[in-house]
């Protein structure tokens, strides 16, 4: 997953692999909140990867949390800018709560960053969506403004440490 990761958005290794961990613990937000949470841009990348395999992420997920996730992205507007504005917010105040340290900037951006116009312009995906006929600038991470049961408890626990199998 890295090697693709790496290709796709045109980063480091090293970088990847922060994007993928920072992946996972999004997951177990996922599978311990209450509410809805919300990824950053780069979070949302690689969940987006690991969906190209589509029955694979479904029995990593039933495994390890015992449903799958389904991506619902926003369908636009202001009143649903405003609805996931709030969820994005509510994900990074469960992260430092669930984690016990901020979020990091460079990965998780700031709310108002994540959901300006320009990371949606400028992003790989509406690069390729837009390639006919616009040129963009591709955003450059490292420039960012700063980033159960008992069984599946343990299963959560070997996957929050555990890497990827690619």
């Amino acid at each position: 997953m890295y090697q693709k990761l790496k290709g796709k958005l045109m980063i480091s290794e090293s970088l990847a692999i922060e994007y993928v961990s920072e992946y996972k613990k999004f997951l177990v937000m996922a599978a311990c909140s209450q509410y809805t949470v919300s990824p950053s841009e780069q979070v949302d990348h690689v969940w987006h990867l690991h969906q190209q395999c589509t029955q694979e992420y479904r029995d990593f997920c039933t495994a390890f949390f015992g449903t799958y996730f389904k991506h619902t992205p926003s369908m636009g507007g202001k009143e649903e800018g405003a609805k996931y504005k709030g969820i994005y917010n509510h994900t990074i105040a469960y992260y430092k709560a669930l984690f016990g340290v901020d979020a990091p900037k460079y990965i998780w951006e700031a709310t108002d960053e994540r959901f300006s116009p320009d990371i949606f312009n400028c992003s790989t995906i509406n690069l390729v969506r837009i390639a006919n006929y616009q040129i963009c600038m591709m955003r450059q991470p490292h420039k960012q403004l700063y980033y159960m049961n008992t069984l599946r408890r343990k299963k959560l626990q070997d996957y929050v440490t555990s890497g990827f199998k690619t």
